[in-house]
Formats: C-alpha cells, sequence, structure tokens
C-alpha cells in the first residue's frame, strides 16, 4: 500500500538584480526577461590579507564600462591582441 503526503517546496525566484556601484535595477525586456549583466564572485585565499572573505557583486553594463576604463592593462580578450604569429 502506497500512503501519499502533499509536500510544498519552496522555491526562490530571481525577480530583480541591483547594481551594485550606482544602486539602479537592471533593465529588463518587455517580456520581464533581465538584460544582461555582469556577476563576480570571489572567495579569497591563503597568502592574501583577505583570507577566507567572500564577496559577490553585480554590475549593469553602464558601470562594467567605467569599471573597464578604470584599468590601467586592457582587460578585453581580443585574439587579435595576444596572437604573436
Amino acid at each position: 500500500m502506497k500512503i501519499y503526503r502533499d509536500v510544498f517546496v519552496s522555491e526562490k525566484k530571481l525577480v530583480d538584480v541591483i547594481c551594485n556601484m550606482c544602486g539602479e535595477k537592471i533593465k529588463k525586456t518587455d517580456n520581464g526577461v533581465l538584460c544582461d549583466y555582469f556577476h563576480s564572485e570571489k572567495e579569497w585565499g591563503y597568502f592574501s590579507e583577505l583570507d577566507g572573505e567572500k564577496y559577490s557583486f553585480d554590475l549593469c553594463q553602464t558601470c562594467y564600462k567605467k569599471l573597464l576604463n578604470q584599468l590601467q592593462i586592457s582587460a578585453k580578450n581580443d585574439e587579435k591582441q595576444n596572437d604573436k604569429t
């Protein structure tokens, strides 16, 4: 004999993402789909002043571009730039 019981499972659904730099919500399409954004997660390891600390943040495309412009060396992965032939 089988006995059944109703089980309710709690589910988390992503509804919004807020840019950690400007504080604005990431835009959505007309269908409610989030536009693309940058997400980073880092857990610092041994030989670091931040050993064991965990960080994560999200950036909208505008703030991501601002961050890239602050770098001394370009982060763009351009295969032509790395081609040594």
